[in-house]
């Protein structure tokens, strides 16, 4: 027999709003959901998957690029253009 969850169910699990899993859904960022009438159910199994898919491994921590490790904006100390006197 097939588990099914509802989307208040899987909005729980996952500790979103409904309205927010709908969001996520129609951006493609929620798991896998079978229509039935107008409303979206979830396959457990795919719920799991979903999950599943998006653990992350502290193992391959040190290995993230430096990119993705700097911050945004000016560098601290930096002086603005306004300050310049040029804005």
């Amino acid at each position: 027999m097939v588990t099914t969850l509802s989307e208040a169910e899987v909005a729980a699990l996952l500790g979103l709003s409904p309205k927010r899993l709908r969001v996520r859904r129609q951006l493609g960022d929620a798991p896998a959901h079978v229509r039935v009438g107008r409303r979206a159910v979830y396959l457990s199994s795919d719920v799991e998957a979903w999950l599943l898919a998006r653990r992350v491994s502290y193992e391959g921590a040190a290995t993230v690029p430096d990119s993705a490790s700097r911050k945004r904006g000016r560098p601290r100390g930096s002086i603005t253009r306004r300050q310049r006197g040029e804005g």
